[in-house]
């Protein structure tokens, strides 16, 4: 048995008996841990208990087992650093982080030590909470997940054959983009529009850097190129909304058109790429995947 200190973020949370918690946490130094807070919600005359919230930001100590037979932390003591309670103002904000904290719990191993992660989840979180639109968050935050567990896909040239040019599709399969001439041969491919394309050759050398999260008005995400909801799309594909990835063999959607009441974001083509990506490294799609890009395209008023 081994007590540690160590700070963490509340990535799920289930009530268990009438005054416990089961939780999936985040920590810097420790990696993913799941524990129980025997107790946590026991009121008494004095003190009203309610528990641990999700997405909370604390300092826990905590007993774990080091036999490696994958028991439950015990949570002895919680000391809150941060509610972050501006994420409840907004849907949109809470969706985003929702989505971000999905992204960790399934895409990281249990007490495997990512400190730049842990650091890259607070600033996405402390940037949502006042966030306009979560989607330049959510994409920073996809790249440094995917940095993270060395599954960051290659934006720059064909994974097959190394040309650079005549980009039309992305493989997760094979780790990043397709050439005209390679895609016959590979097979599983999604069409991407020449707008992605450069978005993420552009974006993604920074983004993939610690750094400030972007936000409205940043560099990162002011953009003078062609929107990716124009129809540039590549040509004879069709574009549809993003789904869960398809079966080997087929073809996955391309991106899909934004709304142009509500104004395009710069970041919605690179957010379905990765996204995709990401589906096929989980199994399936992020559960919030489908309201972070309507979320912030909602017209004003």
């Amino acid at each position: 048995m081994a007590q540690i200190r160590d700070q963490a973020v509340v990535l799920s949370r289930l009530d268990y008996s009438e005054t416990s918690q089961v939780l999936v946490l985040m920590t810097r130094e420790h990696g993913k841990v799941r524990a129980i807070a025997k107790g946590i919600r026991r009121s008494t005359k004095k003190r009203f208990a309610v528990g641990i919230d999700l997405l909370e930001v604390g300092t826990m100590v905590a007993t774990m087992r080091d036999d490696g037979t994958g028991n439950l932390a015990n949570i002895s003591e919680w000391t809150q650093n941060a509610s972050l309670g501006g994420l409840r103002d907004e849907l949109f904000r809470l969706n985003g982080a929702l989505y971000v904290a999905e992204l960790t719990t399934q895409l990281t191993a249990d007490h495997d030590p990512h400190p730049e992660l842990f650091d890259a989840l607070i600033a996405v979180l402390n940037a949502l909470v006042e966030a306009s639109e979560p989607i330049g968050p959510v994409v920073w935050f996809q790249f440094r997940m995917l940095v993270a567990i060395g599954s960051l896909p290659r934006f720059d040239a064909c994974v097959r054959c190394e040309n650079p040019d005549d980009l039309t599709h992305f493989s997760s399969r094979e780790g990043g983009m397709i050439c005209r001439s390679c895609v016959p041969s590979t097979m599983e491919t999604r069409p991407v529009t020449r707008a992605t394309i450069a978005s993420l050759q552009a974006r993604g050398p920074s983004l993939s850097r610690p750094g400030d999260v972007p936000h409205a008005g940043s560099p990162e995400i002011t953009d003078t190129r062609q929107p990716d909801n124009v129809g540039d799309a590549p040509p004879d594909q069709g574009r549809a909304t993003a789904t869960a990835p398809s079966s080997p063999g087929g073809q996955a959607p391309a991106d899909s058109p934004g709304d142009p009441a509500a104004g395009p974001s710069p970041f919605t083509g690179p957010f379905r790429l990765l996204d995709y990506h990401i589906s096929h490294l989980m199994g399936r799609q992020p559960r919030l995947a489908a309201k972070i890009v309507p979320s912030i395209r909602r017209p004003s008023g």
